[in-house]
């Protein structure tokens, strides 16, 4: 029996056939402490790995993810990003067509965000829309930028501001939206004017499911805005737009 550069083990041609038995069982046992093995879940996994050593890794198959034993306990693998989570009551839970499971936080006005482990998440932070400006000149207004897909955030608790769309004050150009924001490091902006189109469609409207229901966020020009959309208002009557929205989302 022979040892590879990495320290697997293996047979070479001179080995007795007696000898198989025992090179065999080497094998199976550096696999099952350094092999990525699936178990239905943490429960099994840790049934029948009772002494695992450090470095050993697995995967649990019932929330798809992987561990490695650090000497202590089973913790996310370091190659694969380590989920964020928040302490807050959850508005809701879903579990996507992966069969990834999610919880998600959706402030409709401003809070506090109190994030406990660092990690990834999901984050949908949209500015409020701008209103719509017809004397004069006419200006559809834009719907909210917005800041989306998975991002890092570190442990803290962070001042959440949810922008409302602009007030119709008689300006040329309507009424810019206010930001969004998670504290200083995510913030959403406010939709400005759209063009000389009424009730004309911001190029930037987009879906979202980040709360597992795809939604339609930032669209200009809307005749009754629908608030925490980040809608822009229509030129004709001045009309408002709508608030922005803060989301965040995290593997469960």
């Amino acid at each position: 029996m022979a040892v590879s550069p990495g320290g697997n083990f293996y047979i070479e041609s001179s080995d007795l056939v007696a000898n198989y038995p025992a090179t065999s069982l080497a094998i199976a046992n550096r696999l099952d402490k350094y092999a990525l093995n699936p178990y239905t879940d943490a429960t099994e996994r840790d049934f029948l790995i009772q002494f695992p050593v450090q470095g050993q890794l697995a995967q649990t198959l019932d929330d798809n993810k992987a561990w490695k034993y650090d000497g202590t306990a089973w913790a996310p693998f370091s190659g694969a990003a380590q989920a964020a989570n928040f302490t807050d009551t959850a508005t809701g839970t879903y579990t996507d067509s992966d069969g990834v499971n999610w919880k998600y936080l959706e402030f409709s006005g401003s809070g506090t965000l109190t994030i406990d482990v660092a990690g990834e998440c999901g984050l949908l932070v949209l500015g409020g829309g701008c209103t719509g400006y017809s004397a004069g000149s006419i200006w559809a207004g834009k719907g909210g930028y917005s800041v989306r897909g998975t991002w890092p955030i570190a442990v803290g608790t962070y001042t959440v501001t949810v922008g409302a769309t602009g007030p119709v004050t008689g300006t040329p150009l309507g009424s810019s939206g206010e930001d969004s924001s998670i504290g200083t490091t995510f913030v959403g902006f406010g939709g400005g004017a759209g063009g000389t189109i009424s009730g004309g469609t911001n190029p930037s409207n987009f879906d979202d499911d980040i709360t597992g229901t795809s939604v339609t966020y930032a669209e200009g020009g809307v005749t009754t805005a629908t608030a925490n959309r980040g809608e822009g208002g229509k030129s004709a009557g001045n009309t408002l737009g709508s608030s922005g929205v803060v989301i965040i989302r995290v593997v469960v």
